[in-house]
């Protein structure tokens, strides 16, 4: 009944043996698929460190692209002031320049008008003077 017992308990040693040779191996299964959450923790918390910057640059990004589109709206604006004025300037200048060129013209027309009266009134002085000229020489005569 010994020997039985110590085949018994040989049995029992090598189950056990097998058993703690089994639980090393799933132990270290268990550390090594640990090691493999850590590494996948440490990984993810890099990925959700470098979205965040992404997310963060793009957002600066948008402000950017927003202040862009404010700078070139002002811009435009005032384009369209500086469009809208030199029109009434251009406008200004062009009843301006018509009013000139208006006025230029009656003053030639009075100047011309006013030379010919001119003209016509010395013909007139020089016949005047000219008929003057031919009485005085004939009273000339006559007193003579």
């Amino acid at each position: 009944k010994l020997e039985e017992n110590d085949e018994h308990l040989l049995r029992a040693e090598a189950n056990a043996n097998v058993i703690a040779e089994e639980l090393q191996a799933r132990k270290a299964s268990m550390m090594a698929i640990g090691d493999e959450i850590k590494e996948a923790a440490r990984e993810a918390q890099k990925l959700q460190e470098t979205h965040k910057a992404a997310r963060k640059f793009s957002m600066e990004a948008a402000r950017r692209v927003e202040k862009k589109k404010e700078e070139l709206n002002e811009a435009k604006a005032r384009q369209n002031t500086i469009l809208e004025t030199a029109q009434e300037d251009h406008e200004e200048l062009v009843a301006s320049t018509q009013v000139s060129a208006r006025s230029l013209a009656y003053h030639t027309l009075i100047a011309t008008l006013g030379h010919s009266l001119c003209v016509e009134q010395a013909r007139l002085y020089g016949q005047r003077m000219f008929v003057l000229g031919k009485l005085s020489q004939s009273y000339a005569v006559l007193w003579a």
